[in-house]
Formats: structure tokens, C-alpha cells, sequence
């Protein structure tokens, strides 16, 4: 399985977390989700790895510090083969507690339906994706 596969994988089983609270925090935590996998499914590297994602998760991942790290989660989504497409079919709970959030929802990923939680962490004043199930 290639860098790229395990990233995205890492990912999609993420639990992301989002901060504040209110309706407000909730639709804005629960967009990234959205924009997630809008990212992935366009192989949009640059929004995914520098608007969607933290610093530390990408860091984590790649196994690389800085702008390298940045740089080579852009290469692994940009280049990536997978005829998969990922859709959010429907959010259930979304839980702010201060700048974390955790959101569930249910996607579809090849025809599969699939629950899934996210975790969120508020970064430069907006949520990001934070952590994935394999961190």
C-alpha cells in the first residue's frame, strides 16, 4: 500500500474535534468535513493540506517538520490513483468544547456507507482536521 493510501486512510478514519460552541461552530466544524472530501475526491492537495488540516497532523503523518511536510501531503493527495470517492451522506452529533470538536457522520465511500467520527481543532481561528483513528 502506497504513502499515499495510508494518508488519505488515515484520514477517513479520523475522529476530528472543533472549538467553541453554537449552532454557528457547529456548521462551521462540520463543513471541514464536507471540504474534506471535496479535497480529496478533486486531488486538491494545496486547500487539503494547508486549509483543512493542522500543522502537527500533517506532521505526524508525513513524517516530515515544516513547509517539507506541507509539500509532501500536497504531492500524496495531488498524485493519488484511487478511483474512490468519499460523500457525506448526513451529520449526526456535533460536540464543541472550547477550540475541539468532535463530529460524526455517515459517509459513502465506493458505494460502502460508513460512520465515521471526526476530530477538529481550531488552528489559526478555524477548525482543522487534527487526528486520524491510527495516530
Amino acid at each position: 500500500m502506497s504513502a499515499r493510501h495510508l494518508f488519505v486512510g488515515a484520514l477517513v478514519s479520523a475522529g476530528l474535534l472543533a472549538g467553541c460552541g453554537g449552532a454557528d461552530s457547529e456548521k462551521d466544524a462540520q463543513q471541514v468535513v464536507k471540504d474534506f472530501a471535496t479535497a480529496v475526491n478533486e486531488r486538491d492537495g494545496k486547500r487539503f493540506c494547508t486549509e483543512l488540516t493542522t500543522r502537527s497532523y500533517i506532521e505526524r503523518v508525513t513524517a516530515a517538520q515544516g513547509d517539507a511536510a506541507v509539500k509532501r501531503c500536497e504531492q500524496q493527495i495531488d498524485s493519488q490513483r484511487l478511483q474512490q470517492t468519499y460523500k457525506v451522506l448526513k451529520f449526526g452529533k456535533t460536540k464543541i468544547d472550547g477550540d475541539t470538536a468532535t463530529v460524526t457522520a455517515e459517509l459513502k465511500i465506493q458505494g460502502v456507507r460508513r460512520p465515521q467520527a471526526f476530530r477538529l481543532r481550531k488552528e489559526d481561528g478555524k477548525f482543522r482536521l487534527t487526528s486520524g483513528a491510527t495516530d
